[in-house]
């Protein structure tokens, strides 16, 4: 009896250093995101210019700042710990807020090209035509960095 119940007792053990070492393969995300990359939003293609603050931290947020579409200026923040990243996409010449956009990357992997995939927000509207941020409403987006 006392056999079996040390046999379960280290497989329990061995099994819980697996899931261990799974949770923390899980982690490979880059530590940053500054750099250009080519971007779809809602169906419009163009550009995303990302900078993003230094540091050596990757269990936290750092902030991010760019440039969208050649027009419109980008703050919001990216944590290379869990791959998330956000940002509000502001009109160049008002400053005025006028889309949210989050995602995740994909984690590194040698010889693969990162990539982000998540939704924008529209919530500026001129209840004319959508012209300043786009119709209302919530779409896809997805990122390749070059």
């Amino acid at each position: 009896m006392k056999s079996s119940g040390l046999k379960i007792g280290v497989l329990a053990i061995v099994f819980s250093l697996f899931l261990i070492a799974d949770m923390a393969l899980a982690d490979g995300w880059p530590a940053s995101v500054a750099g250009t990359w080519t971007v779809i939003g809602a169906n419009a293609e163009g550009t995303l210019t990302i900078t993003q603050s230094s540091g050596t931290s990757t269990s936290t947020s750092k902030p991010i700042r760019g440039f969208i579409y050649n027009t419109d200026n980008i703050e919001g923040f990216y944590n290379p710990s869990s791959g998330r990243i956000a940002f509000i996409r502001f009109d160049r010449k008002t400053y005025v807020a006028k889309q949210f956009w989050s995602g995740n990357l994909t984690q590194s992997v040698t010889g693969k090209v990162l990539r982000i995939g998540g939704t924008l927000t529209v919530f500026r509207h001129n209840n004319i035509t959508g012209t300043i941020g786009g119709s209302l409403g919530e779409y896809n987006f997805s990122a390749i960095k070059k």
